[in-house]
């Protein structure tokens, strides 16, 4: 015991007496110490010349740190760092077996060729680290990530199939001409250069597989924010157009549509029938008709250009994207543009506003005591390990009451917001519904319940366009005629598109994953405590030396259903695994582990202790996770099987009796982790997903 005092207090003086790092990173580095030896190179110099010499080795396509010139509006010109993309995607090739196999298979499943080249996306966000508050945050970067589309929707929910091709900061960006239009518009000419390696016209060769294999993309999504559209294609969306994607949707507040003689403008449009979409065509044409006008501003006068830019929904900024000429053959605005579910819907979204709003028509009407009782319902419910509910109750807490009444939404993050809304959608239905108050509210409330069921459950490969252009549809028309026009925000217009998006990729992409990224970003912004003028090349290789580590791991971007975590059991739950398989261990020759976390199918993980949904002939049973192990290459997990009470299809709940025996089930037999409540004794509440009801 004496022994083991000394060696905790040495280590607890290690940790002190260096500069700060969390426990876990201190014991990784410990950890791999003992397994690898110390580097004979490891001070400071030495971590920044091992970080330069990966960005700065030879490829095919240069080096991975390359630069880029923007012109400011008196001519001078700016260099910008950047993650060149087709070295930067060799570079991972040549050193990920994983992703390498990953790209092969996914080339054999959606072959690249000049006729069908695969989709480049891409999505670009300002990232803001250190103090969030600061007057004058100088730290605020602009990132831009890239992937293809043919990766499939469960790779496009992983950061590791996303690369970061910029990381500069604002103020640089902000100083050249047009800002980020203009630097978007020059990342674009390095995926497409006439003069150089160009991803659509020749492709690029890259070595895939055995061999090489020539991967062709063209430029087929961009996927951003409201903030970031307007920053990248001068729209004025929000201020007096609804959309960049409608040539005739206006904000009320604009009074466009109201000066319109021809009834043709709209501000209240509820139905897809009612837009006229925006083309490529139209988006140029505007921003080269408001460019001609400019050069007109002595004749014309400031407030009639100015005019006629709230008008079109444009603003003019020499250099901006739309009125490069050498992009009018790559550049789609229209029709490549996709609008992201998790801020429409998550991210002060309309979830946000819809829950503000329905509980703002109870105070109305009496019932000011709203907010305490769904914080109280909310308490009651459990949520899967993995998405950290152990808050959730408190975003409806007395003393955030007032700061969500103010702000006119909710104020949480994405994926709380996410996490919360089936649960409230089932107390609207079970509780307020019934009570008779407030009920054109509440029917509009679920009936944006139904559409987002939809749009989020896309990727599970059962829903289709038309359930989603219905259900919005109704939710809109309800809306319209609960609240009126006036809470027609662009992100409620925006839901209007994602039928159509659907039809035309086949997919809809949610940010989670892209903000998931910024976090490593941030962090390295957030330490480089020099601000030198190569700032911005030192954060752009720490970050693309991150990505590249992490894509060395061998179970990257792998979906295989396998232990997440494996460890060797102990003795006493080794004998327990050999009582339920009914086995003598001296006939057990492949070692056995365990893990608390199992990837069940390509979509899904699930942990000690979650509740599941498991496959049951043509139906489905309740039961509760205890382990998972793998015995033979197989996974199996020990879990309680539950006897259904009851189910209510319609509203998406059912109850089970709880039962404490042990069984075993092949892992891939869970088709999903849900939401529950325990009732009295030993009878649980479980909300269904979609396709479960």
């Amino acid at each position: 015991m004496a022994d083991r005092t000394a060696k905790l207090r040495k280590l607890n003086a290690f940790r002190r007496h260096r500069p700060h790092m969390s426990a876990s990173a201190l014991s990784e580095v410990l950890q791999a110490v003992q397994d690898e030896g110390v580097p004979e190179l490891h001070n400071r110099n030495h971590l920044r010349e091992a970080r330069n010499l990966q960005c700065s080795d030879p490829t095919p396509f240069g080096p991975i740190l390359q630069d880029i010139n923007c012109t400011c509006d008196n001519g001078r010109q700016v260099r910008i760092p950047i993650a060149h993309p087709a070295a930067l995607l060799f570079t991972a090739l040549v050193l990920s077996t994983a992703f390498n196999s990953f790209v092969n298979s996914r080339m054999d499943v959606a072959p690249s060729s000049p006729e069908t080249p695969w989709n480049l996306v891409l999505y670009s966000d300002e990232v803001t680290p250190g103090n969030p508050l600061s007057a004058a945050n100088k730290r605020k970067f602009q990132a831009v990530y890239w992937t293809f589309l043919e990766f499939g929707t469960h790779a496009l929910s992983r950061e590791e199939s996303w690369f970061c091709i910029m990381t500069e900061y604002s103020p640089v960006v902000n100083s050249v001409g047009a800002a980020m239009s203009q630097v978007f518009g020059s990342l674009i000419k390095v995926f497409f250069d006439p003069n150089g390696f160009n991803f659509q016209t020749g492709g690029i060769n890259l070595p895939i597989g055995i061999g090489n294999r020539r991967l062709w993309a063209k430029l087929g999504v961009f996927i951003q924010d409201g903030e970031a559209m307007r920053a990248t294609w001068m729209t004025r969306v929000g201020k007096c157009r609804l959309c960049m994607l409608c040539d005739n949707i206006f904000t009320e507040e604009s009074d466009i549509a109201a000066a319109d003689g021809t009834r043709l403008l709209r501000c209240n449009a509820v139905h897809e029938k009612d837009l006229v979409p925006a083309t490529d065509a139209s988006l140029r044409n505007a921003a080269r008709h408001v460019e001609a006008k400019f050069l007109e501003l002595p004749f014309m006068g400031v407030t009639a250009f100015e005019d006629l830019q709230k008008a079109l929904g444009v603003t003019h900024k020499p250099f901006s994207i739309l009125l490069d000429r050498s992009l009018d053959d790559i550049v789609k605005p229209a029709s490549s543009y996709m609008h992201d579910w998790m801020h429409t819907l998550f991210s002060d979204g309309i979830v946000n506003l819809m829950v503000s709003l329905l509980f703002e028509a109870f105070i109305d009407d009496g019932r000011t005591e709203i907010y305490s009782v769904v914080h109280g319902y909310v308490d009651k419910w459990n949520w899967p390990s993995k998405h950290y509910s152990a808050h959730l109750a408190e975003i409806f807490s007395e003393d955030r009451k007032e700061k969500h009444r103010k702000a006119q939404h909710i104020k949480c993050q994405a994926s709380d917001m996410l996490s919360l809304f089936p649960v409230i959608a089932y107390f609207v239905q079970s509780v307020l519904l019934p009570s008779g108050r407030c009920t054109m509210h509440c029917k509009a409330f679920l009936a944006l319940a139904d559409a987002v069921e939809f749009i989020t459950s896309v990727s599970r490969g059962r829903v289709s366009p038309n359930m989603i252009r219905g259900a919005v549809q109704k939710f809109l028309v309800i809306f319209l005629a609960t609240w009126g026009p006036t809470y027609l925000t662009p992100k409620l217009h925006w839901l209007l598109h994602f039928a159509k998006t659907f039809e035309v990729f086949g997919v809809l992409i949610a940010c989670f994953v892209t903000e998931r990224y910024h976090r490593n970003p941030k962090r390295y912004a957030t330490e480089l405590q020099n601000k030198s003028k190569n700032a911005s090349a030192c954060l752009l290789k720490e970050v693309t030396c991150h990505s590249l580590a992490r894509l060395e791991v061998p179970t990257a971007l792998t979906f295989n259903v396998c232990l997440i975590g494996p460890r060797k059991p102990t003795k006493a739950v080794k004998k327990k695994l050999m009582e339920l398989l009914e086995a003598d261990p001296a006939t057990i020759i492949d070692p056995i582990s365990i893990a608390n976390e199992a990837r069940f199918n390509v979509f899904g993980t699930c942990s000690k202790n979650d509740i599941v949904l498991i496959t049951d002939g043509d139906g489905f049973k309740a039961a509760k996770v205890l382990l998972h192990f793998g015995l033979d290459d197989d996974c199996i997990t020990i879990v309680n099987v539950w006897s259904l009470k009851s189910i209510d299809r319609a509203a998406g709940y059912s109850e089970w009796n709880v039962s404490h025996e042990a069984l075993l089930i092949a892992t891939c037999d869970i088709l999903d982790t849900v939401t529950w409540t325990r009732l009295d004794g030993d009878v649980v509440g479980i909300l269904l997903p979609c396709e479960f009801r």
